[in-house]
């Protein structure tokens, strides 16, 4: 999916191919695109989080989350071209969420190696 300014610059998105990725562009052009005429792209987070809370009775997983999903890496796209970086080089805004995140395992994984076992041990995410 693509996302245009008022001036022809864009940014692309994705909506999965798989099950359901046609609604979610049906979620885009008829429930979503229409509150971000306007808005500034730069004020990312509070439009993912404005475009969820008013689409949530949509449901909160599925083609509802492809759709954010898809609006999320067109603004990352945009934004990146907007200021002449790619958006891997561009700053995250973090303020929601934890910098710590604990993983309990309960099968003994290889890729985790032996801290992984149990269902006891904690793994912190840096």
């Amino acid at each position: 999916m693509r996302i245009e300014t008022e001036d022809g610059q864009f940014g692309m998105g994705e909506a999965s191919p798989m099950q359901g990725g046609r609604a979610s562009l049906v979620i885009i052009a008829a429930d979503m695109a229409p509150l971000l005429i306007g808005k500034d792209i730069l004020d990312h987070a509070v439009l993912l989080d404005t475009l969820y809370h008013t689409c949530i009775k949509l449901g909160p997983e599925g083609a509802t989350t492809a759709a954010l999903a898809a609006l999320d890496i067109a603004l990352w796209d945009l934004k990146g071209k907007l200021l002449g970086q790619p958006s891997c080089k561009l700053p995250i805004h973090l303020s929601f969420c934890p910098t710590i995140v604990l993983l309990f395992c309960t099968q003994r994984s290889r890729a985790l190696g032996r801290r992984a076992s149990s269902g006891t041990d904690q793994l912190a995410l840096v």
